[in-house]
């Protein structure tokens, strides 16, 4: 827990959809005394992905729309423009799509779930990834921070004068 608020912590704002806005909305916006989680997202200023939510009521949030990819590099280029995405799949899908995610932080919990919306589209563009950080957590949690490198390069046999490779 103390690792996952250390990553709230850490945005200077926070990117989200409209579901995972509406769900922390209503939980963490609430909230004052939840061991720093509510605090965390509510005292820093929040970025609203959504073409139908135009008056938001949680404090610092504004609503973004339209050119969404030329507003995400706005943000990121400002001073401290570090933008935290939680939990809305979809939007980090598109940002992941439309290259512009710079780290992913995976937490993998022990648990196979047979249903539901993954992380990763089952078709796409390949991307590189670069191991920043790793944990492993009692519990059998693992915390995973890649570093996105753009496109990876795949290892491929060269033929060489005294090999044949199978032609298939």
């Amino acid at each position: 827990m103390q690792y996952i608020l250390e990553t709230w912590r850490r945005p200077d704002a926070f990117l989200l959809g409209r579901k995972t806005y509406r769900l922390f909305e209503t939980y963490w916006g609430a909230r004052s005394d939840d061991n720093g989680y509510g605090q965390a997202i509510s005292s820093k200023p929040k970025y609203l992905v959504s073409a139908t939510v135009s008056r938001p009521t949680w404090q610092q949030t504004t609503v973004i729309s339209g050119d969404i990819a030329a507003r995400v590099r706005e943000l990121k280029d400002r001073p401290g423009g570090e933008l935290g995405v939680v939990g809305s799949t979809a939007l980090a899908r598109w940002l992941l799509e439309s290259e512009l995610v710079d780290e992913l932080n995976l937490v993998q919990f022990p648990v196979i779930v047979g249903e539901g919306q993954g992380l990763f589209p089952e078709r796409g563009l390949d991307f590189a990834l670069a191991l920043v950080d790793s944990r492993v957590f009692r519990t059998g949690i693992v915390a995973l921070t890649y570093r996105v490198g753009g496109r990876p390069e795949y290892w491929r046999p060269e033929p060489t004068d005294d090999s044949v490779l199978p032609k298939l």
